[in-house]
């Protein structure tokens, strides 16, 4: 039986977290910066058997064996076997290298990876924005999800860039004008920790859209603060510390909008990063736990992993791939 195995990364995002929702950018157009990296949602998928007692095996947290599509209790993999009309059984197993509900985009990811295989199980020819696209539609009109749009473009594309979306809808992605080495010095400087808390992301950013639909100022300051980050991080002369300082500056703003997004125990993990020498970070995605990203200078960075030592370090690369088709026979 044919195997298909996509690969598709996790990402981080670093400037304008909530302006790729369409009630913002419908009325201001946004910009985003955002990186892929090097965790991955690997999605292998084949026609079942027809030996087999169920018609469908879908291996996830759980174990699903179905007679029908609508049995799967998955959402995105019911809605994505109706929508494409996928009448043959189907076995997927879902393996992902980082844990789901953390903020790095895992659902995106799985999305994507799952849209990518069934366009090869049935033998289209598709292109990543296409993927990109239809992953959207999913989760925002068949799954009804609060959910933005950076997460698709990113992790299907991959790589560091700026994402700009228009009032339409319409988006581009563009690599950050930055030499390797710059990237590399970001990268070095920037810690990633697992808190150890999963939340449900929709009730946040529910809440969160809801508040800044009341009193938008905070998202205001988040787009303009991206504004800043993309010059800095274009331009050699500026000190990417710089970066740090502004990653403390969204993060004050991001807490605003609503007390969903931070706790009492994230404060105090950061609070006491930043004594120590950090200059910034964030919770990333809609916030209430997952992981939290520090900008530490190299020079503080043994006193702020012995400080927190207590949660797990992911040390990452980036990835420049976005969704890949690594096995198809």
């Amino acid at each position: 039986m044919s195997m298909i195995l996509t690969r598709t990364p996790f990402r981080v995002s670093l400037f304008g977290g909530g302006t790729d929702f369409k009630f913002w950018y419908q009325n201001h157009g946004s910009k985003l910066i955002t990186c892929s990296i090097g965790y991955y949602c690997y999605i292998a998928l084949r026609i079942l058997p027809p030996f087999f007692d169920s018609s469908n095996r879908i291996v996830w947290s759980k174990i699903e064996e179905t007679s029908n599509i609508n049995e799967i209790t998955h959402p995105v993999v019911r809605a994505c076997l109706n929508f494409y009309n996928i009448n043959q059984g189907v076995e997927m197993h879902h393996i992902g290298d980082l844990p789901a509900r953390s903020g790095i985009g895992s659902s995106s990811s799985f999305t994507v990876g799952l849209i990518h295989a069934l366009y090869v199980l049935l033998g289209r020819s598709v292109t990543k924005r296409q993927i990109i696209d239809d992953a959207i539609f999913v989760e925002q009109n068949l799954l009804k999800e609060y959910v933005g749009i950076q997460d698709q473009i990113q992790v299907g594309y991959g790589g560091f860039n700026l994402i700009e979306i228009k009032q339409d809808g319409d988006f581009s992605i563009s690599p950050i004008s930055i030499s390797r080495d710059r990237i590399n010095s970001l990268t070095e400087n920037l810690l990633l920790f697992y808190t150890g808390i999963s939340r449900l992301s929709s009730e946040i950013t529910k809440h969160t859209i809801e508040s800044a639909c009341k009193n938008d100022k905070p998202l205001q300051e988040i787009a303009y603060l991206t504004e800043q980050a993309s010059a800095i991080l274009t331009d050699d002369l500026k000190s990417l510390d710089l970066i740090g300082e502004l990653l403390h500056h969204s993060w004050v703003m991001k807490k605003s909008l609503s007390s969903q997004i931070s706790t009492e125990s994230i404060d105090l993990i950061y609070e006491k990063a930043i004594k120590l020498g950090a200059l910034g970070g964030k919770v990333l995605g809609a916030g209430g736990g997952g992981f939290l990203l520090l900008y530490v200078p190299k020079e503080c960075q043994v006193n702020v992993r012995k400080a927190l030592d207590g949660l797990v370090e992911i040390p990452f690369k980036l990835d420049q791939f976005g969704t890949t088709l690594v096995q198809h026979t």
